[in-house]
């Protein structure tokens, strides 16, 4: 099983900052591990523009600095040198979470990509492990995974394919996602240079919700990332009804929007300034999250008791499912169901967030319809109307491309 390496010290709740330069040159690994490690939590102290990471560890925090950083031949080194043996951290040793092995093993695959020849490194020099170990099933499960992507698989080491749901079928072929292109996207998101770069020319920029915000919100919506509970979306998408119905949190890894969620609690990532950055400048992961997003709202659309509708000039409707004797009809469900109108509101400000505007479109037309002969739900459209109005600058990006 995967390992990660924490510190258990005060500062884990501290701030993170970007825009830190690391330096190595490879003469004393550990050393150097530890200098910049604690130049960077001396750089961050100061910072009012980043968070606290929700669901990761600091460690985690700069192994994925370093992996952004990594095209430099010693900061490769010495992140290959980490995330194989744990460096100078290797005895406060924890089981990775899910979503931790998910960058570890992406910072693994992009070492390899830049060097092929460190998936036969090892560090026996360094560091020594007992046969059996834990270290020692650690670092040759890194190792598998270095030698996998050699041997030309490129697909995430941690999954299989992706697996639409039913619901997708009634969505256009040329929407459908590619079941293998997101863990490429994923890695080359890590790679962005303006990644983990605070905004320039602003005197107050708006503070990121964590760290690894938008690595966790965009790796989740195209099926890289799992969620903190280990889920992948289309784990999600499986999901019977009734468990849907049960269930509060999947809906904020879904239909990500700029606020906090009500929730049962959970760290859900947020669109923010600096992922809307991501999606203006990304074509690629912008166009991946958004057949992902129509995905999930087919998945929804059928827990409304309703399937997705082309009506073939580039609107959309909702239909109504025929109700299967002896099931039950979801449609009346979520309308007794009060705690799916504030859902709604969600999913209308998510959808137009990342330029959904048909499926915006069709959901609010639905809701129309159904207020009309529904008492329950006719004081809510008038607050449903209101619910999407100018966003921020995505929805107006993304509006302007004709999506």
């Amino acid at each position: 099983m995967f390992k990660t390496v924490i510190l258990l010290i005060a500062f884990m709740t501290t701030a993170i900052a970007a825009d830190f330069d690391v330096h190595f040159s490879g003469a004393n690994l550990d050393q150097e591990l530890i200098t910049n490690f604690e130049g960077f939590k001396a750089h961050v102290q100061g910072s009012s523009y980043y968070q606290p990471s929700l669901n990761t560890t600091p460690l985690v925090d700069f192994v994925m600095l370093l992996t952004n950083k990594s095209a430099d031949r010693n900061v490769r080194y010495a992140l290959d040198y980490l995330i194989k043996t744990g460096g100078p951290w290797q005895k406060n040793r924890k089981k990775a979470t899910e979503q931790e092995k998910v960058y570890l093993s992406a910072a693994a695959e992009i070492i390899a990509e830049q060097d092929p020849t460190c998936h036969n490194k090892q560090y026996q020099a360094n560091r020594r492990f007992a046969p059996g170990s834990a270290e020692e099933t650690h670092l040759n499960k890194i190792l598998e995974i270095q030698r996998r992507f050699i041997g030309e698989v490129h697909s995430n080491p941690l999954r299989g394919p992706l697996v639409l749901p039913p619901a997708a079928a009634d969505i256009p072929d040329p929407l459908k996602p590619d079941v293998n292109k997101g863990w490429e996207l994923f890695k080359g998101l890590l790679r962005d240079p303006n990644l983990f770069k605070e905004p320039s020319g602003k005197s107050n920029p708006t503070p990121k919700a964590s760290w690894l915000n938008d690595v966790e919100s965009l790796g989740f919506l195209i099926g890289a990332v799992p969620d903190i509970r280990g889920q992948y979306i289309d784990g999600l998408w499986a999901q019977s009804n009734p468990w849907m119905e049960a269930q509060h949190n999947y809906v904020q890894w879904w239909f990500p929007i700029d606020t906090v969620g009500s929730g049962d609690g959970v760290n859900a990532p947020r669109f923010l300034d600096s992922t809307n950055t991501i999606l203006q400048n990304n074509d690629a992961v912008r166009t991946y999250a958004q057949q992902m997003m129509r995905v999930s709202f087919a998945r929804k659309a059928s827990f409304w008791g309703q399937r997705v509708v082309n009506n073939g000039d580039g609107t959309l409707r909702l239909e109504k499912l025929a109700v299967i004797h002896g099931e039950k009809d979801w449609e009346e469900n979520w309308i007794y169901e009060s705690h799916n109108y504030l859902r709604m509101t969600r999913f209308l400000h998510s959808l137009r967030f990342l330029g959904l505007i048909p499926e915006r479109n069709a959901l609010f037309e639905y809701l129309k319809s159904v207020s009309v002969k529904d008492a329950r739900v006719r004081g809510s459209v008038k607050f449903w109307d209101g619910a999407t109005p100018d966003l921020k600058p995505i929805s107006k990006h993304l509006l302007s491309l004709g999506l």
